[in-house]
């Protein structure tokens, strides 16, 4: 569930869940704008469960940001997570 993903240039890894709170480190090679990034928490059915939204500033680079979302969501049937990028 916690595997290092790639969304539109847009890298996202070293993520961690403790007490339903999502860390993950996210960077991208190359200057990139953007809102806001949702989290889709999917269940091994590939149903949504919850879909959260970060905030992690309007531009993104390489330096490396965290991004924390926190839920109160019974995450225990989560599968996998999806990284939707707005613009």
């Amino acid at each position: 569930m916690l595997r290092d993903q790639e969304v539109e240039g847009i890298s996202f890894k070293n993520a961690t869940i403790e007490n339903n709170n999502l860390e993950v480190e996210v960077s991208s090679a190359t200057s990139k704008n953007i809102k806001t990034i949702d989290v889709v928490y999917k269940d091994n059915n590939g149903n949504e469960i919850t879909r959260l939204s970060g905030y992690i500033g309007n531009t993104i680079d390489s330096d490396v940001r965290k991004l924390v979302v926190g839920t109160d969501e019974d995450l225990s049937n989560a599968y996998s997570i999806e990284y939707i990028i707005n613009k």
